[in-house]
């Protein structure tokens, strides 16, 4: 009868990687044990090891090197499917993982989640652009631009549903690029505080400030959210495919 050693069964060392070396190939008498029972007693460690992970990361880890233990020594057995089966949902698992981290790691400064909260807040508007103001490093600006461009600029007002008239009021446009050209444009812009400038008196004003967002950035944040949550939820259904075959045991 087999003995206990550190809770794990001394005679099934080889299937969880506490074996000597020279007894881990498979042997005849390995071949000739019941695998039924080896079955039911390796899943109850999978589930053991599922449960007690601080990471499902950590787990799916772990499961993957086992299941591949056990069909070493049942390269062809009755519950190489199940096995196999796990192997491939911990494999799935851990790849769409690496995946994901490599989306999430394109975004330094700024998260792809405070990416895609900025972008929510962007609206819309229509802007007479009239000059370049200066150019530079700001101190102020959103930290995802790190080179910017003010520029002056007064918001339009529709007339007539076809047409836009100008503002008196005075806004500073901050532009990730140097803008093409000037005149009405409709633009991506998200309020950034304010801006103090120098008037026509010669007096400081403080004029309202707005972050251009480019239509590309925008549509890049988008997919990128988007793969990012696809990529969630084939992870949970690995999962959910692993929980099930652990609790399939036989009778």
């Amino acid at each position: 009868m087999a003995r206990c050693q550190n809770g794990k069964l001394c005679r099934f060392g080889v299937l969880v990687g506490d074996a000597p070396e020279e007894r881990r190939k498979p042997s005849e008498q390995l071949r000739k044990i019941d695998e039924k029972y080896v079955y039911n007693y390796f899943i109850g460690l999978m589930q053991d090891k599922m449960s007690a992970a601080q990471k499902t990361l950590t787990g799916m880890e772990i499961l993957q090197g086992w299941c591949d233990k056990y069909l070493q020594v049942f390269p062809s057995g009755e519950y190489q499917q199940n096995i196999n089966a796990i192997k491939t949902n911990a494999t799935k698992y851990l790849e769409q993982n690496e995946q994901g981290n490599a989306i999430l790691n394109e975004y330094q400064d700024l998260s792809l989640e405070q990416a895609a909260e900025k972008i929510n807040s962007a609206e819309k508007q229509v802007f007479d652009v009239r000059y370049l103001a200066s150019s530079g490093i700001l101190d102020e600006a959103i930290s995802y631009f790190s080179k910017e461009y003010e520029y002056i600029a007064a918001p339009c007002a529709l007339v007539d549903d076809e047409s836009y008239i100008p503002s008196n009021d005075v806004v500073v446009l901050v532009a990730p690029d140097m803008l093409s050209e000037s005149g009405i444009q409709e633009l991506n812009v998200i309020p950034s505080g304010t801006c103090q400038m120098q008037n026509s008196s010669g007096f400081a004003k403080e004029y309202p400030k707005y972050a251009i967002i480019d239509d590309e950035w925008i549509a890049q944040v988008q997919a990128d959210t988007q793969a990012v949550e696809n990529i969630k939820a084939q992870m949970q259904e690995a999962k959910n495919q692993i929980d099930q075959l652990l609790q399939n045991q036989p009778q």
